[in-house]
């Protein structure tokens, strides 16, 4: 389980690394989309396991999916 100071902690190294790219207001939406997407997939992953899920998430937006993109690939670098 991640604590709020670890998050808070991964959260700001984040913002750090994407000052440069993007604008403030901008990373703040990047950072909500990307929370949005890691709750999906955990929810997914624990309705998976009943019987009728109520929702359907396709692997390549799964979160341990997005984990694995080479993501220094798509920025060009």
């Amino acid at each position: 389980m991640i604590t709020l100071e670890n998050l808070e902690d991964r959260l700001w190294s984040g913002a750090v690394i994407l000052q440069n790219v993007f604008s403030p207001s901008d990373c703040i939406n990047c950072f909500f989309r990307i929370l949005l997407i890691k709750r999906l997939s955990d929810l997914f992953e624990e309705e998976s396991y009943k019987a009728k899920p109520r929702f359907f998430i396709p692997v390549i937006s799964q979160w341990n999916y997005l984990q694995q993109i080479n993501w220094k690939y798509w920025q060009g670098t």
